[in-house]
């Protein structure tokens, strides 16, 4: 093979690699776990419903008791910049945690999907060109607070022990 042959296949050869899978970036999921005390799978389904709704995810057809997994609906935050708007999606997975100890306790994982705009017309959603980002583990820490704050012990003390109120 002559040099001229080398410089004009070179390019092309890099040209073809460079559209190889193995240099797309690739997005990792990145999943927020946790455990909670419930007595009922079904309370706890219902909560987890519920804070998504507190968090701004809509819940809807992804919702699914049977398979003890809930995905929302998108969560859609506009900008009038390409590049600047986004939208996000949770998905919430619970199990019993298999241990005879531990009756009552789930192990709850939370994951918040993201995408960008990278339309030039960013607030009209007709022309949204949607871009996979990097997962928002902060936003599904937020959900999964929610989900322990609702199933907190309700029996708080005030004052000091032992006072007497009536006397």
């Amino acid at each position: 093979m002559n040099r001229r042959t080398c410089l004009y296949v070179a390019p092309l050869l890099l040209l073809g690699l460079s559209s190889c899978a193995l240099f797309q970036r690739q997005i990792h999921p990145r999943w927020t776990e946790g455990t909670v005390k419930c007595n009922s799978e079904s309370v706890l389904y219902d909560v987890i419903h519920l804070s998504l709704e507190n968090a701004s995810y809509p819940v809807g057809m992804g919702a699914n008791s049977g398979a003890r997994q809930i995905v929302s609906g998108w969560f859609r935050s506009g900008a009038p910049f390409k590049g600047k708007g986004y939208r996000q999606r949770a998905t919430v997975e619970y199990t019993p945690v298999a241990n005879a100890g531990t009756r009552g306790e789930f192990s709850i994982r939370v994951r918040v999907q993201r995408e960008i705009n990278e339309s030039f017309r960013p607030l009209d959603p007709r022309y949204a060109d949607w871009k996979e980002a990097e997962d928002n583990p902060q936003d599904g820490e937020r959900v999964l607070q929610y989900i322990r704050s609702f199933l907190a012990d309700g029996n708080f003390k005030v004052g000091p022990k032992g006072a007497k109120r009536f006397q």
